[in-house]
C-alpha cells in the first residue's frame, strides 16, 4: 500500500467514523429503531469501540484503494465513484442480510441502501479531493 492509499484510507475512515454517527447516531437512529429487530442493537455505552473504529477505517482504505486504481483526482469523480460503489455494497449486503436474517424489515434495509451510499458519496468525494490536491490542472 502506498502513501496515498494509506493517508486517504485514514481520512476515508474519520469522514466515515462521523458520518456513521451523524446519520446512524442522530438523523435516522429513530428510524432504525422502528425497522430493527428488538434487543439486536448495542447503546453506545455498549458498543465494541476498537472494532467499530477498525471497521470505519477499513471502509476508508476501500474507498482510498479502488479510487487510487481509479485514478481520481477530484471531489465530483470521487463523489461519483463513491456513490456508485456505496450503492452496490449497501443493496449487496442488505439484500443478502435480508435473505437470511430477521435484523430488519425490508424498510430498514432500504433506509441503510439509502445511508451508505450517502456516506460512501461524501468519502469518495472527500478522498478524490485529497488526492487531487496542488495537481496542475486539477479543478476540484
Amino acid at each position: 500500500m502506498n502513501n496515498r492509499v494509506l493517508v486517504g484510507g485514514i481520512i476515508g475512515g474519520v469522514v466515515v467514523f462521523f458520518l456513521g454517527y451523524l446519520l446512524y447516531g442522530m438523523a435516522f437512529s429513530s428510524l432504525f429503531d422502528q425497522h430493527t429487530m428488538a434487543g439486536i442493537s448495542r447503546s453506545m455505552e455498549e458498543f465494541g469501540w476498537l472494532h467499530l473504529i477498525l471497521g470505519n477505517l477499513f471502509y476508508g482504505f476501500l474507498m482510498a484503494y479502488i479510487l487510487h486504481k481509479a485514478n481520481t483526482v477530484t471531489f465530483g469523480s470521487g463523489a461519483t465513484v463513491g456513490m456508485i460503489v456505496g450503492l452496490l455494497m449497501g443493496l449487496a449486503g442488505n439484500l443478502t442480510a435480508h435473505g437470511t436474517t430477521h435484523i430488519h424489515t425490508m424498510t430498514g434495509h432500504l433506509i441503510d441502501v439509502v445511508v451508505v451510499t450517502i456516506m460512501m458519496t461524501v468519502v469518495g468525494g472527500v478522498i478524490g479531493w485529497w488526492y487531487g490536491r496542488g495537481r496542475p490542472g486539477v479543478v476540484a
